[in-house]
Protein backbone atom coordinates (compact mmCIF):
# COMPACT_ATOMS: atom_id res chain seq x y z
CA UNK A 1 0.00 0.00 0.00
CA UNK A 2 1.69 3.42 -0.92
CA UNK A 3 1.31 6.18 1.60
CA UNK A 4 1.02 9.73 0.42
CA UNK A 5 1.82 12.62 3.01
CA UNK A 6 -0.19 15.36 2.60
CA UNK A 7 2.60 18.54 1.95
CA UNK A 8 1.78 19.95 5.91
CA UNK A 9 2.57 16.69 7.00
CA UNK A 10 6.26 16.10 4.81
CA UNK A 11 6.61 20.37 6.03
CA UNK A 12 6.25 18.99 10.11
CA UNK A 13 8.47 16.28 9.37
CA UNK A 14 11.10 18.08 7.80
CA UNK A 15 11.30 20.90 11.03
CA UNK A 16 11.32 17.51 13.26
CA UNK A 17 14.52 16.01 10.98
CA UNK A 18 16.90 18.92 10.87
CA UNK A 19 20.11 18.22 9.39
CA UNK A 20 22.79 17.65 12.01
CA UNK A 21 24.62 20.65 10.82
CA UNK A 22 21.63 22.94 11.25
CA UNK A 23 20.85 21.54 14.69
CA UNK A 24 24.53 22.24 15.61
CA UNK A 25 23.94 25.43 14.33
CA UNK A 26 21.07 26.51 16.68
CA UNK A 27 22.55 24.76 19.95
CA UNK A 28 25.79 27.31 19.35
CA UNK A 29 23.10 29.93 18.92
CA UNK A 30 21.21 29.21 21.98
CA UNK A 31 24.83 28.87 24.02
CA UNK A 32 25.60 32.37 23.12
CA UNK A 33 22.54 33.56 23.68
CA UNK A 34 23.06 32.10 27.20
CA UNK A 35 26.61 33.32 27.15
CA UNK A 36 25.33 37.26 26.49
CA UNK A 37 22.73 36.66 28.95
CA UNK A 38 25.01 35.96 31.73
CA UNK A 39 27.48 38.04 30.90
CA UNK A 40 24.59 41.27 31.27
CA UNK A 41 23.32 39.92 34.64
CA UNK A 42 27.23 39.96 35.50
CA UNK A 43 28.02 43.19 34.84
CA UNK A 44 24.26 44.64 36.14
CA UNK A 45 25.59 42.91 39.14
CA UNK A 46 28.88 44.86 38.91
CA UNK A 47 26.87 47.79 38.87
CA UNK A 48 24.33 47.03 41.47
CA UNK A 49 27.59 46.55 43.75
CA UNK A 50 29.53 49.39 42.72
CA UNK A 51 32.89 47.39 42.48
CA UNK A 52 34.59 50.87 41.31
CA UNK A 53 35.25 51.80 44.72
CA UNK A 54 37.09 48.56 44.80
CA UNK A 55 39.41 49.05 42.06
CA UNK A 56 42.31 50.58 43.17
CA UNK A 57 44.31 46.91 43.74
CA UNK A 58 47.05 48.32 44.66
CA UNK A 59 46.92 50.10 47.84
CA UNK A 60 44.56 47.11 49.03
CA UNK A 61 47.04 44.92 48.51
CA UNK A 62 49.93 47.13 50.01
CA UNK A 63 47.07 46.96 53.07
CA UNK A 64 46.88 43.79 53.40
CA UNK A 65 50.40 43.17 53.35
CA UNK A 66 51.03 45.64 55.98
CA UNK A 67 48.52 44.13 58.25
CA UNK A 68 50.21 40.37 57.52
CA UNK A 69 53.59 41.69 58.57
CA UNK A 70 55.00 39.37 61.29
CA UNK A 71 51.51 38.09 61.64
CA UNK A 72 51.18 35.13 58.97
CA UNK A 73 52.11 32.40 61.82
CA UNK A 74 49.51 33.70 64.20
CA UNK A 75 46.86 34.06 61.94
CA UNK A 76 47.44 30.32 60.33
CA UNK A 77 47.68 28.72 63.74
CA UNK A 78 44.62 30.79 64.97
CA UNK A 79 42.60 29.86 61.88
CA UNK A 80 43.89 26.01 61.81
CA UNK A 81 43.13 25.34 65.46
CA UNK A 82 39.90 27.31 65.04
CA UNK A 83 38.89 25.52 62.40
CA UNK A 84 40.22 22.08 64.14
CA UNK A 85 37.93 22.28 67.27
CA UNK A 86 34.41 23.60 65.11
CA UNK A 87 35.37 19.91 63.43
CA UNK A 88 35.94 17.81 66.62
CA UNK A 89 32.50 19.20 67.76
CA UNK A 90 30.63 18.47 64.83
CA UNK A 91 32.25 14.97 64.53
CA UNK A 92 31.72 14.00 68.14
CA UNK A 93 27.75 15.22 67.70
CA UNK A 94 27.16 13.20 65.00
CA UNK A 95 28.86 10.07 66.10
CA UNK A 96 25.55 10.12 68.73
CA UNK A 97 22.56 8.47 67.10
CA UNK A 98 19.83 9.37 68.76
CA UNK A 99 16.23 7.30 68.34
CA UNK A 100 14.33 9.20 65.96
CA UNK A 101 16.50 12.07 64.99
CA UNK A 102 19.23 9.98 62.52
CA UNK A 103 17.23 8.92 58.96
CA UNK A 104 19.33 7.76 55.63
CA UNK A 105 18.14 8.92 52.06
CA UNK A 106 19.11 7.27 48.97
CA UNK A 107 20.93 9.20 46.37
CA UNK A 108 22.81 8.44 42.99
CA UNK A 109 25.60 9.22 42.21
CA UNK A 110 27.54 8.03 38.95
CA UNK A 111 24.59 5.62 38.07
CA UNK A 112 25.43 4.05 41.68
CA UNK A 113 22.71 4.19 44.41
CA UNK A 114 24.38 4.91 47.85
CA UNK A 115 22.79 5.42 51.16
CA UNK A 116 23.72 8.39 53.44
CA UNK A 117 22.85 8.21 57.08
CA UNK A 118 21.09 12.23 57.98
CA UNK A 119 21.52 12.61 62.12
CA UNK A 120 19.71 15.85 62.69
CA UNK A 121 21.01 16.04 66.15
CA UNK A 122 24.17 17.34 64.53
CA UNK A 123 22.36 19.51 62.02
CA UNK A 124 20.86 21.43 64.98
CA UNK A 125 23.93 21.48 67.14
CA UNK A 126 25.94 23.01 64.03
CA UNK A 127 23.31 25.57 63.22
CA UNK A 128 23.43 26.66 66.94
CA UNK A 129 27.10 26.86 67.22
CA UNK A 130 28.50 27.77 63.93
CA UNK A 131 27.45 31.60 64.61
CA UNK A 132 29.31 31.59 68.24
CA UNK A 133 32.16 30.18 66.36
CA UNK A 134 32.24 32.42 63.19
CA UNK A 135 31.77 35.68 65.75
CA UNK A 136 34.91 34.09 67.79
CA UNK A 137 37.41 34.12 64.85
CA UNK A 138 36.11 37.44 63.57
CA UNK A 139 36.45 39.10 66.84
CA UNK A 140 40.38 37.34 67.20
CA UNK A 141 41.28 37.98 63.23
CA UNK A 142 40.59 41.70 64.05
CA UNK A 143 42.31 41.56 67.50
CA UNK A 144 45.52 40.37 65.73
CA UNK A 145 44.94 42.36 62.73
CA UNK A 146 44.84 45.89 65.25
CA UNK A 147 47.56 44.60 67.62
CA UNK A 148 50.48 42.63 66.34
CA UNK A 149 51.93 41.55 69.97
CA UNK A 150 48.09 40.08 69.83
CA UNK A 151 48.77 35.93 70.13
CA UNK A 152 45.05 35.00 69.53
CA UNK A 153 43.97 33.77 72.39
CA UNK A 154 41.53 31.04 71.19
CA UNK A 155 39.94 29.24 74.48
CA UNK A 156 39.17 33.09 75.48
CA UNK A 157 37.94 34.16 71.77
CA UNK A 158 35.70 31.10 72.44
CA UNK A 159 34.96 31.47 75.52
CA UNK A 160 33.78 35.55 75.06
CA UNK A 161 31.46 33.90 71.52
CA UNK A 162 29.58 31.68 73.92
CA UNK A 163 29.08 33.93 77.21
CA UNK A 164 25.47 35.16 76.84
CA UNK A 165 24.24 38.50 74.84
CA UNK A 166 27.39 37.57 72.06
CA UNK A 167 26.28 33.82 71.96
CA UNK A 168 22.66 34.80 71.45
CA UNK A 169 23.38 38.07 69.45
CA UNK A 170 26.03 35.77 67.01
CA UNK A 171 23.41 32.70 66.86
CA UNK A 172 20.43 35.09 65.47
CA UNK A 173 22.99 36.94 63.06
CA UNK A 174 23.87 33.46 61.30
CA UNK A 175 20.70 31.96 61.28
CA UNK A 176 19.37 35.58 59.37
CA UNK A 177 22.17 35.40 56.93
CA UNK A 178 21.20 31.86 55.94
CA UNK A 179 17.74 32.20 55.78
CA UNK A 180 17.81 35.55 53.87
CA UNK A 181 20.58 34.10 51.71
CA UNK A 182 18.81 30.71 51.00
CA UNK A 183 14.94 33.11 50.25
CA UNK A 184 17.07 34.74 47.70
CA UNK A 185 18.51 31.66 46.56
CA UNK A 186 14.87 30.64 45.22
CA UNK A 187 14.42 33.25 42.52
CA UNK A 188 17.59 32.62 40.78
CA UNK A 189 21.40 31.15 41.66
CA UNK A 190 22.47 35.36 40.74
CA UNK A 191 20.79 36.75 43.86
CA UNK A 192 21.72 34.43 45.93
CA UNK A 193 25.43 34.53 45.19
CA UNK A 194 25.00 38.65 45.69
CA UNK A 195 23.29 38.51 48.98
CA UNK A 196 25.65 36.03 50.38
CA UNK A 197 28.57 38.43 49.26
CA UNK A 198 26.54 41.40 50.73
CA UNK A 199 26.30 40.12 53.77
CA UNK A 200 29.41 38.09 53.98
CA UNK A 201 30.49 41.28 56.86
CA UNK A 202 27.89 40.81 59.13
CA UNK A 203 29.59 38.60 61.20
CA UNK A 204 32.61 41.32 61.21
CA UNK A 205 30.53 43.94 61.83
CA UNK A 206 28.87 42.35 65.21
CA UNK A 207 32.50 41.83 66.19
CA UNK A 208 33.47 44.73 66.13
CA UNK A 209 30.46 46.95 67.73
CA UNK A 210 29.47 45.45 71.00
CA UNK A 211 26.11 47.42 70.98
CA UNK A 212 25.36 46.47 67.24
CA UNK A 213 21.92 43.88 66.76
CA UNK A 214 22.22 41.35 64.06
CA UNK A 215 19.81 43.14 61.99
CA UNK A 216 21.66 46.15 62.08
CA UNK A 217 25.13 44.40 60.87
CA UNK A 218 23.95 42.53 58.23
CA UNK A 219 21.97 46.11 56.66
CA UNK A 220 24.96 47.62 57.05
CA UNK A 221 27.39 44.74 55.57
Amino acid sequence: MEFKASGETRKMAGLNALPPSTAATNAEIHARNRFSLDFFLILCIMKLINLRSFMDTKSIKEKAKSLLEGRVLTIFVFLLVMGAIASLIGGFFNSIEVPGLVSTMKIDVAGQTQIVKVNSLSSIITLIVSGPFLYATAHGMLKIARNKKASGDILGEIKNAFSGENFVRSMVANLRVDIFTFLWSLLLVIPGIYKAIQYSQTMRLLADNDKMTPAEAQKKS
